[in-house]
């Protein structure tokens, strides 16, 4: 059996993440997600860029002192994360609620009550941004880059790669 074993082995070193990334993983370019502040349908890629776009305009209005706008910002950033499961969705038949879990909603809308104080409490600002980076955006972004990033040079390179 031993023998046998190294032939699976050999090949599932070599293929098997390239074969579950290509045949089980949907491609990031195939999801589409509803904005609910613009109403139109953007690619996932675009869905992010959008609402990464708002969580940091809510800190650089603050930082300018902008508040209205930094509230507008931020009020945009907690409807589009809070739709994001219409995304998850759609590779995770069985939902994954770790990531856009009650805890990280709550997380969020900690930010907002912070942005809202008067005056803004900086500090807490930082650490709750941070925390949301680290805790909620990061470890998503740990699997899923990644695997995406493979899968468009594999792709891009099909004809070297065979």
């Amino acid at each position: 059996m031993g023998g046998v074993g190294k032939v699976c082995g050999d090949c599932h070193l070599i293929y098997q993440v390239k074969v579950q990334q290509k045949y089980h993983w949907k491609s990031f370019d195939d999801i589409k997600v509803t904005d609910p502040i613009s109403k139109n349908e953007l690619k996932w890629a675009d869905y992010m860029w959008t609402m990464e776009g708002s969580f940091a305009g809510a800190l650089t209005d603050l930082q300018e002192g902008q508040l209205d706008k930094a509230n507008q910002n931020y009020q945009a950033f907690s409807v589009q994360f809070k739709a994001l499961p219409n995304g998850c969705y759609q590779c995770h038949t069985t939902p994954r609620n770790y990531f856009v879990d009650s805890e990280s909603i709550a997380l969020v809308d900690q930010l907002g009550s912070a942005l809202s104080a008067t005056p803004p409490d900086a500090a807490a600002i930082g650490s709750l941004s941070g925390a949301i980076g680290n805790e909620i955006c990061l470890k998503c972004h740990l699997v899923h880059l990644q695997a995406q990033s493979a899968k468009d040079t594999w792709e891009a390179n099909a004809d070297l790669l065979k």
